[in-house]
């Protein structure tokens, strides 16, 4: 008896054997990701999703506890740094480090800030308060822009030649009398003011001085030779930027021109003035700042400007010397919108513009503007540094710079607008959390050396990100209130431990988690998907989709989903498995023939995609689609 004879049908396989990021550009490779949310790149060449959180305990104000947890603030947080102590951060008029509120320094308001660390201390900008802790270490506070207020008119003036004269003069726009032992008298009648004395007839003429002195206590501890003060007396004249050619105990020596003021008050008041600064950065024991727009005294300025030399308190002492202040007029219009440190060299940005300062002291200094891709406004928060390079949100993407070039730091970031961007780096990962135009919040975590980026925790929507010793912080408001009857406006997060990624010592405190002992459980319930960019097997051609092998690990208490789907608009559920361990599986297929299809991999908990295999056939012939 003869059979009818079998044809053999050949299958062909399609191997996702290394498996990238998420990219969306026109040339993605086939082994990339469309979408991905709460996968890690640490599994590379493996999709594995993030590890979980680990358990924090709820603080307050009055207990002791380090930065180890989640705070109960009645404020926002409005800036937060890192320092030796542990995390510091401003909320309302306080400031808090390692946890502790400093009970007896207060800021003025509750303004945005921007916390500066210059080695133990540290300095607030745009306050202009200088904290730094004594032999004791009792921190103490110092204010930039101070005033030295004196009840009543306890001042000398007079001219000075070689060693000091002190001389009274009287200020006033009509010629006094009185002897002329006594008396000089500085004539407010003309702008600026002149000094006069009596000749052998009785009658003023002017007289050269070579400058003013004032009776200052605790001079020592407030102004310096070099300093640009201001001097008020109320109601009898004033000076602007007077400069101190020399110090002596309780009397400051000052050159600058006397004007006639018609002020009501009393006294005397010197004034060493403080720079508005739009942001702010410290670099070679300096603080650098910016500033677009109007200073004190309503001039409009673009400029780039430093402290003196370890001294964040002094702004407009110029000179010719390392150590003296320095400012520099920049020409391209429009604000600035952020700072960062590079190495030895300063950047600052504008949305179009790019400016490198570099050079050891002012009489080298210089300034190379660039014209590209710079940081968004509204996104300072997302500079961070990474390796050689700063990155930043821009306008239209995610970017990285030298301060020279500027590129995209994935070409596979969608280039989409994103707002109100922090960002913080920790190992090779950088964090961004952002708001959409339509208001979504996201979070992407980039890996520079892979050049990938995934999705992490979506709908948080972060303030700070910190880095502390070996883990990345972030300061975030929640969306719900957690606990009943507890105000929580913001909340300390750990986010990842570079050096301890599988001991779960990452911490995140998201919603739905369950409070036990004033703290809260470690997550065990990460909800996890991946959808494959639109697959063609490596052949244009109609295909029947037969079989798709998987091999995976999962964790305790997970779940691993295959759905299949293709461009004729079928979805398929392939395969549900729960169950901890290593497995594969071969999951049959059940679909028309298509030319492409895409894999999408959910689930929650644990698990680990190591290798997927699809094995196909190739159609007889063309289908109608129509």
């Amino acid at each position: 008896m003869r059979y009818a004879k079998q044809k053999n049908i050949a299958r062909h396989s399609f191997q996702l054997g290394t498996m990238d990021g998420i990219d969306r550009s026109s040339f993605a490779d086939e082994r990339t990701l469309q979408d991905a949310h709460n996968l890690t790149s640490d599994g590379k060449p493996f999709w594995k999703t993030r590890p979980p959180r680990g358990r924090w305990h709820l603080l307050n104000e009055e207990q002791n506890e380090t930065n180890s947890g989640v705070f109960v603030l009645n404020d926002p947080i409005s800036g937060a740094c890192s320092l030796e102590e542990g995390l510091c951060w401003t909320a309302g008029e306080k400031i808090y480090i390692g946890g502790k509120p400093l009970g007896d320094i207060t800021l003025q308001n509750a303004a945005r800030k921007q916390l500066l660390p210059m080695g133990k201390d540290l300095f607030i900008v745009p306050d202009g308060v200088f904290l730094h802790k004594d032999a004791e270490g009792v921190w103490q506070k110092r204010e930039a822009g101070a005033t030295v207020s004196l009840a009543g008119s306890m001042f000398n003036m007079g001219g000075c030649e070689g060693e000091v004269k002190k001389r009274y003069a009287t200020v006033s726009s009509v010629a006094p009398t009185g002897p002329n032992e006594i008396y000089q008298w500085i004539d407010t009648s003309v702008s600026p003011a002149v000094l006069k004395d009596k000749n052998d007839a009785g009658e003023w003429e002017p007289t050269e001085q070579d400058g003013w002195f004032f009776i200052i206590p605790d001079v020592d501890e407030t102004f310096s030779v070099g300093d640009y003060v201001d001097i008020t007396a109320p109601g009898q004249f004033y000076m602007r930027n007077a400069r101190i050619f020399k110090t002596e105990v309780n009397m400051i020596l000052v050159k600058g021109d006397i004007f006639a003021d018609t002020s009501e008050g009393d006294g005397l008041h010197v004034h060493k003035p403080f720079p508005a600064i739009d942001h702010a950065v410290v670099c070679g024991n300096r603080v650098w700042g910016c500033r677009y727009g109007e200073n004190a005294d309503g001039e409009h300025i673009n400029e780039i400007f430093c402290s003196a030399l370890g001294d964040p308190l002094t702004w407009n002492r110029f000179g010719t010397g390392a150590d003296d202040c320095y400012t520099v007029s920049v020409g391209a219009p429009g604000v600035f919108t952020g700072a960062a440190v590079l190495y030895d060299d300063v950047v600052f940005f504008k949305e179009n513009s790019v400016f490198c300062v570099s050079g050891t002291q002012p009489s080298d200094y210089r300034v190379a503007h660039n014209e590209g891709r710079g940081v968004r406004a509204g996104c300072e928060r997302s500079i961070a540094r990474l390796g050689s390079s700063v990155v930043y949100c821009g306008t239209d993407g995610v970017y990285r710079t030298n301060g020279i070039y500027t590129v995209r730091l994935c070409d596979g970031f969608p280039p989409t607008a994103l707002e109100q961007a922090v960002g913080g780096v920790i190992g090779e990962k950088y964090y961004l959390a952002a708001h959409r135009q339509n208001g979504e919040k996201c979070m992407f975590v980039f890996t520079a050396g892979r050049d990938t980026y995934h999705c992490e925790d979506n709908g948080i929507n972060v303030q700070h990100f910190v880095t502390q010793r070996n883990s990345l912080y972030m300061l975030c408001i929640p969306s719900t209130t957690l606990i009943a009857g507890i105000s929580l406006y913001w909340m300390m997060i750990c986010v990842s431990d570079v050096n301890a990624p599988d001991k779960y010592t990452n911490c995140l405190l998201t919603e739905g988690t369950q409070e036990s002992d004033y703290g809260y459980a470690p997550e065990t319930d990460i909800r996890w998907h991946a959808l494959t960019n639109e697959l063609d097997c490596g052949t244009l051609k109609t295909k029947c989709i037969r079989e798709v092998a998987v091999r995976f690990e999962l964790g305790d208490a997970s779940l691993f989903c295959v759905e299949l789907r293709t461009d004729r608009g079928e979805r398929r559920q392939l395969g549900r498995f729960t169950g901890k361990g290593l497995r594969r599986r071969v999951l049959h297929a059940n679909v028309l023939p298509c030319e492409t299809l895409q894999l999408y991999f959910y689930g929650h908990g644990a698990c680990t995609i190591r290798d997927v295999v699809i094995i196909f056939e190739n159609a007889k012939g063309e289908i109608n689609r129509a």
